[in-house]
Parts: C-alpha cells; sequence; structure tokens
C-alpha cells in the first residue's frame, strides 16, 4: 500500500475546475521584512466556484530540520465561469522564522521554497525560490 495520504489537504473544495498561474515575489528580501506574493487564479468551469489558495513556505537550508510544507496563509476568491483574478498573498517576516536550538525565534538568511496551490498536493504546487538577506 502506498505511504502517501489518499486525499492531499484541501483536496476536493470547489466544484469548478480552477487553475493557478504566474506566481511572482520578489527573488529577495531583508530578514524581518515582509513579502508579498501574487498568483492568478483561472475558473476555467463552466460554473461559479470558489478557489481556496494555500502558500506554503520551506526553509531549504537551516540549522534545525524543517518541513517540507508550512501552511502560511490561505486566501478565498470566488470566481464567474471562465473569469481570472490575480490574488495577492502577504507573507509577514514572522512567517520566516522558527525555533532554533535555544528555541528562540529565529530567521536565518539563505533560501527559502515559497508555494501556492489549491491543496497540499506537492506535484501541482506553484514553486518559486526566494533568498532572505541578512539586513
Amino acid at each position: 500500500m502506498p505511504v502517501e495520504p489518499q486525499f492531499p489537504f484541501g483536496h476536493g473544495l470547489s466544484y469548478s475546475p480552477l487553475a493557478l498561474e504566474n506566481l511572482s515575489v520578489a527573488e529577495k528580501f531583508q530578514t524581518g521584512e515582509d513579502v508579498l506574493a501574487s498568483v492568478d487564479v483561472v475558473n476555467q468551469g463552466a460554473i461559479a466556484g470558489e478557489a481556496t489558495i494555500f502558500l506554503f513556505i520551506r526553509d531549504v537550508v537551516a540549522s534545525v530540520a524543517r518541513p517540507l510544507l508550512e501552511l502560511k496563509g490561505v486566501a478565498k476568491i470566488t470566481l464567474a465561469p471562465g473569469a481570472r483574478e490575480s490574488v495577492h498573498l502577504p507573507v509577514p517576516a514572522s512567517a520566516f522564522a522558527f525555533p532554533n536550538a535555544e528555541f528562540q525565534p529565529t530567521i536565518e538568511p539563505g533560501h527559502f521554497e515559497l508555494s501556492v496551490g489549491l491543496s497540499a498536493d506537492r506535484t501541482r504546487l506553484l514553486t518559486v525560490s526566494i533568498e532572505a538577506i541578512v539586513d
């Protein structure tokens, strides 16, 4: 038997086929600085649909092992048939922090992966790499 869940978190939240396109975010940001991600949502169906967009962050190399996906934001949007709209997802600086070895919140410089999707299915996420730079 496969070890993956049968359905990923967020699966099946809309009756209309929806797609995400054009994920954009700044390539670099200062640690302690907020980040704004934007993505286009397209309703490809013949009926109105509501999209729940999940935003995940992954610290690629950290001093403490980090999860592959950390849910850091959610947005909802309702679209008419064939409609397209941009959704902006603010990511506060605190979303990049994690407890270090001394259990103090820290944001380490380095590479992060920022992903958006309609579920937590990693094969269907739009992902960009961004870099945190020390103040």
